[in-house]
């Protein structure tokens, strides 16, 4: 049985937590808080990624969610994947973007609880200066559970 759920937890993308028998899945993201869904396109050439940090940029007087790049302005945390459906003609779909509250996000480098973080274009990663974008709930080195502070 114990084996069965193993081979269960693998195939859905869920890794057993150090020293517990907690489960978590690191495939899904998931939000507790203040969702963006309001039709906004994704910027073609750098299309926002499930988990990371999202900005706001002028595409031809019209502003679109793109992966966050160092100088841009911090938005919020991407629930879902931008696909380019430029082939067929169509826009970019609009994605869902958590901008306060609990998120589960990427991080560029290990962190622990009580961290304070900052976005980065390969993540979130821990705040040299002691200013942020969030506090670390549960920490991780792929992932990790984010309180993002109220824009």
């Amino acid at each position: 049985m114990c084996s069965l759920l193993a081979l269960f937890a693998t195939f859905c993308g869920w890794k057993k937590l150090n020293k517990s028998n907690f489960l978590y899945n690191t495939e899904s993201i998931v939000a507790q808080g203040s969702i963006i869904k309001a039709g906004i396109h994704s910027d073609e050439a750098n299309l926002p990624k499930r988990g990371f940090p999202v900005s706001i940029k002028d595409d031809n007087g019209k502003g679109v969610f793109s992966l966050y790049s160092e100088g841009s302005v911090f938005i919020g945390v991407a629930l879902e994947d931008a696909f380019s459906y430029k082939e067929f003609g169509l826009k970019p779909n609009t994605i869902s973007v958590c901008y306060e509250g609990i998120v589960n996000a990427v991080v560029a480098e290990s962190v622990i609880a009580g961290d304070i973080v900052t976005a980065s274009d390969k993540g979130f990663k821990k705040s040299l200066d002691g200013h942020g974008v969030g506090i670390v709930i549960r920490g991780g080195s792929n992932y990790a559970e984010i309180l993002l502070k109220s824009l």
